[in-house]
């Protein structure tokens, strides 16, 4: 909560600094910087709302501020409501920065160095592009429940960088995984991310490897053939099955899971390509995008074939499953819902999938095959008492003036 709000007053003192125009900068860095820095603050204040706010249901309880002003003052709270439609009018004025400007849209991810011109036109997946705005825009849509919004964002970015003609940000094939296995990332479909250079040793390390002892071992329950992989994956083909490991310790079996290993490379050549992603933890991928739009068009509107011919099924390819064949808008909820928890772990999206449908029976990773029952009321986070406290403080100080 500190951090987050630390950042955003960084990107509000961007802002104010940029105003209606800066003389100081061209117009293309202009709007890009603005874009860019009114991207990040939507994305940082709704993902505050994902966590700390309520269940849409409440959507006119109290949940966080909205911050946009750089100076340390106490914000009221806002209804989920009002929060939410403060992050679709910052990622829209983004949008509208950015769809003139960013090379992203032409270029895709420029991974690789803009020389003496220096970088801020490069490395577009690590820089709050404008596919990632457009992508934040259908997520935020998702849990307003505005599914025509958010199908129409969703399809428009997948249209524009899965185009097989110019891929910008095509889904990683079989092909690609196979001629580069050490990208656990999924690289190639990441729309923004961020950069950590110490990923093996603050994620890796502290949570996944086999080295650390069983009971601080962050995995799933069992091991290859008798454990919850088995029942998440269908198939050990499956592409996202291959981060995992066997491994035994103290006579038990157990899976590491191995997403943010460091990279191991044997050439130059795939020194060169590690460097893409090696450092690599996505925050949204062009794969949500084909499950948002499989949802909007097949589970909300019910064109369920069309939502696994355009959507899922292709998704489902370029992982190496086999396609599905349903006409139950609930059967295909139910392989959107198991596609969330393939795709994102590790990642933290499917905490939100689950509490944006409201799930109230989960699986239960400490056990091979069973389910969790889910509170509602737990997948609300209360407001820490460093905010709190400071609300209960002003109050004192209005009552006593």
């Amino acid at each position: 909560w500190k951090t987050t709000y630390s950042q955003i007053s960084n990107l509000n003192a961007i802002l104010e600094h940029c105003g209606d125009g800066n003389p100081v900068l061209p117009e293309l860095y202009y709007k890009l910087i603005k874009g860019e820095a009114l991207g990040l603050r939507a994305m940082l204040h709704f993902d505050m709302l994902r966590l700390f706010g309520p269940l849409w249901t409440e959507k006119e309880q109290a949940s966080i501020p909205y911050q946009t002003s750089s100076e340390r003052i106490v914000e009221p709270l806002l209804s989920a409501d009002s929060v939410l439609n403060c992050v679709l009018t910052d990622l829209t004025r983004a949008a509208d920065l950015l769809k003139d400007v960013d090379p992203v849209i032409t270029d895709g991810a420029r991974n690789y160095s803009g020389g003496e011109n220096g970088n801020d036109l490069f490395y577009r997946q690590y820089r709050m592009n404008y596919y990632a705005v457009k992508a934040l825009m259908a997520r935020a849509y998702m849990w307003k429940e505005d599914y025509s919004k958010a199908k129409e964002c969703a399809i428009e970015v997948i249209e524009e960088v899965a185009d097989e003609k110019n891929p910008l940000f095509p889904l990683c094939t079989a092909t690609y995984a196979d001629t580069a296995s050490n990208d656990n990332m999924f690289a190639t479909e990441v729309l923004f991310s961020l950069y950590n250079s110490i990923r093996t040793d603050n994620i890796y390390k502290t949570y996944f490897t086999s080295d650390l002892n069983v009971v601080n071992l962050l995995t799933l329950a069992g091991g290859y053939q008798n454990g919850r992989i088995r029942t998440i994956f269908e198939s050990p083909d499956d592409l996202r099955f291959k981060m995992w490991e066997s491994v035994t310790k103290e006579g038990k079996e157990f899976c590491c899971f191995k997403k943010y290993a460091e990279v191991q490379t044997t050439t130059d050549e795939a020194k060169a390509k590690a460097e893409r992603f090696a450092y690599m933890v996505p925050l949204i991928r062009v794969s949500e995008l084909y499950l948002i739009a499989a949802e909007c068009v097949g589970v909300r509107e019910r064109q369920v074939g069309i939502a696994l011919e355009k959507y899922l099924n292709p998704l489902r390819k370029a992982r190496k499953c086999i396609s599905l064949n349903t006409e139950s808008p609930t059967d295909l909820n139910t392989a959107i819902r198991n596609e969330y928890i393939r795709e994102f772990i590790g990642e933290g999206q499917t905490f939100y999938y689950f509490k944006r449908n409201r799930l109230e029976s989960i699986p239960d990773g400490s056990q091979p095959a069973e389910t969790l029952t889910m509170q509602l009321r737990n997948y609300v986070v209360p407001l820490p008492d460093s905010e709190t406290s400071q609300r209960e403080n002003q109050s004192s100080s209005t009552e006593k003036e």
